[in-house]
């Protein structure tokens, strides 16, 4: 749906980032890095589209990549997640323990942030610690980050259906929601 709307107004900032966001969303990773680069072609800096870059790059095993847009990123926290997870995947253990160490000291504003980067980097029982702590289960920001690919590590884990099932976002529960798209003709 969204390419049709893309295919309708291609220079609209909005509709591509949404577009690129889906293909993040969808594994489809190097299509993510073109719909953002598109984006900050037609709009440089905006936020939504670097961070989508950064993090399609990381999960696209372009780690050196993300690590080099991680000082354009405007928000800290994910400024620092993006730093943990590309130096946890470049091998640079100190500065991916600093860069944990640092994003931790924002936990009130990164309940979904911090677990990402302990699911991306196989720390299982420490990302689901920290997604059982009532802040994270309990939040918005969580519900709407479920489908990120940064959690993938924990998707095959039976804890993982079990706190899709407490914040109403299993599948069973989302397959009960009315939803019809219909194009226009």
């Amino acid at each position: 749906m969204l390419e049709h709307v893309v295919s309708l107004d291609p220079a609209n900032p909005v509709f591509l980032v949404n577009l690129a966001s889906s293909y993040y969303e969808d594994r489809r990773y190097g299509d993510a890095i073109e719909a953002a680069r598109g984006v900050l072609r037609l709009s440089p800096g905006r936020p939504s589209a670097l961070r989508i870059l950064a993090r399609a790059q990381l999960l696209a095993g372009n780690a050196a990549e993300a690590l080099a847009l991680a000082p354009e990123l405007k928000s800290e926290r994910e400024r620092r997640t993006v730093l943990a997870m590309a130096y946890h995947a470049l091998g640079r253990k100190p500065e991916a323990a600093a860069a944990l160490a640092e994003l931790r000291t924002l936990a009130a504003q990164s309940t979904v942030h911090v677990p990402q980067v302990l699911a991306f980097r196989g720390e299982k029982d420490a990302a689901f610690r920290w997604l059982d702590d009532a802040r994270a289960v309990e939040s918005e920001a969580f519900k709407t980050n479920v489908f990120d690919p940064a959690f993938d590590n924990l998707r095959a884990d039976p804890r993982w259906q079990e706190l899709l099932r407490r914040i109403g976002c299993a599948p069973e529960q989302v397959a009960r929601i009315p939803f019809e798209v219909r194009l226009p003709g």
